[in-house]
């Protein structure tokens, strides 16, 4: 549904009229479920990944009846082959922003057989727009975006997707240094990020993970008419439900203070914060 790697390899067999083999795996190590919501290339291997996160290779057997390879620990592996042609209707299902939605591929799973431990646990993640949803998706992708725009745009700081965004919203601290920097980053990271419609970009002296900071920075340091750009037509994740055909709008607003301000914010000595914050809690 969201057009990443599984649904390019299916489409690849189907367009040679070949079944796709898969194993679903249910209940393996966690380093094995943040590499595999991970942000890789499509020619990379989120096993290594896997290894990689667990310090040690990870341990992996072949599956019982396609030529696919599995972790050797999983609690729970259903082995078949999605179909290249037929489809079936199925859903709406529980999604992260909080809407249950139908689908756009109804791709079908064909099951030859199904592994399990004698004691098999059943490894569930809360659907909806809950935190343990959200942080799957989002741990993973947040290295790699962090990673491509620090290799491109030095002045670049942190930052951070707030839940109350789902994956759809994100909060950039940049250390600015010129005009425009602020829209350069915003645009680099809807093109790393196709899922996100809204970014927010704040100054150095801003924490990007404290919303209400970046309200005050929104409320003090942006104008309307100068500070907020909006992209016509851009791909968006199809799951946002105000989408029409997985195309959307995107916002990027500057909530960073012009070079030329004469304001200064008032704060407290770094010394003196952290007791403060203790007495008023």
């Amino acid at each position: 549904h969201s057009r990443q790697h599984l649904w390019d390899f299916h489409r690849r067999a189907a367009l040679k009229g070949k079944d796709l083999p898969v194993a679903v795996v249910i209940g393996a190590h966690p380093a094995v479920m943040l590499a595999a919501a991970a942000k890789m290339g499509i020619d990379e291997d989120e096993y290594d990944l896997a290894g990689a996160l667990l310090g040690e290779p990870l341990q992996v057997c072949r599956a019982k009846t396609v030529d696919v390879y599995v972790p050797a620990n999983a609690e729970i592996v259903i082995e078949g082959h999605i179909l290249a042609e037929q489809r079936e209707t199925e859903g709406p299902f529980g999604e992260y922003t909080g809407y249950s939605t139908a689908r756009s591929t109804n791709n079908v799973l064909a099951v030859k057989t199904i592994a399990m431990r004698k004691d098999a646990i059943l490894v569930d993640i809360v659907p909806g727009n809950s935190s343990d949803h959200l942080n799957l998706g989002r741990a993973s992708k947040e290295a790699w975006v962090y990673s491509r725009i620090k290799e491109a745009l030095p002045f670049f700081r942190d930052f951070h997707y707030p839940n109350s965004g789902t994956h759809f919203h994100c909060y950039v601290r940049i250390d600015k240094t010129a005009e425009g920097q602020a829209s350069q980053a915003g645009q680099l990271l809807m093109g790393l990020d196709h899922y996100v419609k809204l970014v927010v970009i704040v100054d150095k002296d801003i924490d990007p993970a404290n919303e209400s900071q970046v309200m005050w920075a929104l409320a003090t340091r942006m104008q309307a008419d100068r500070d907020v750009n909006i992209l016509s037509r851009m791909l968006c994740n199809q799951l946002d439900p105000s989408s029409v055909g997985g195309v959307g709008a995107k916002m990027i607003i500057d909530a960073t203070a012009s070079l030329d301000t004469t304001a200064t914010r008032i704060a407290l000595p770094q010394e003196a914060e952290a007791p403060a914050k203790k007495l008023i809690k």
